[in-house]
């Protein structure tokens, strides 16, 4: 029974459609996944880990959350990303939240995960869900749910 696969990502356009493939599998599954170094050929790879629970304790209180759309930089993103999560000791959270509005915007998520990992040199794992209240009556939009473990090297 595998518990991690690894997805290399074949076309550019393909990265926001992995968040919402994840995030319609089965809640029962704790799916989440991990971005992974490029290889030489310059393809986006994600590892697929399968009962990986996000913490339940992270989850209750009040996380930094950021509003993605499709006209949002990703590089600007993801240098918010890191100042929320590893900014002074006092303010660093070690999970925060993206509200994804459509499927360019969750190509932009998927850039600012990849740029958060190669900047901050962190392991960035994510679990992708959808969210449970609608804030568009009746549409929900997927909620990525990020940990990022800090690993002694």
């Amino acid at each position: 029974d595998a518990r991690a696969i690894d997805i290399v990502v074949r076309d550019r356009d393909a990265r926001g459609k992995l968040l919402y493939a994840l995030a319609y599998l089965p809640k029962e599954l704790g799916v989440s996944a991990q971005v992974l170094p490029r290889k030489r050929d310059r393809r986006a790879r994600l590892r697929v880990l399968k009962d990986f629970r996000v913490d339940s304790a992270a989850l209750e209180g009040e996380l930094p959350c950021a509003v993605v759309a499709g006209k949002t930089d990703s590089k600007k993103l993801s240098l918010q990303l890191k100042s929320w999560m590893l900014g002074s000791e006092d303010a660093g959270e070690s999970s925060v939240e993206m509200e994804i509005q459509g499927e360019k915007a969750a190509s932009v998520a998927m850039l600012a995960l990849e740029s958060l990992f190669f900047n901050s040199r962190r392991e960035v794992t994510f679990a992708p869900r959808f969210a449970e209240k609608s804030f568009n009556e009746g549409h929900e939009r997927p909620r990525v749910i990020m940990v990022v473990p800090v690993t002694l090297s």
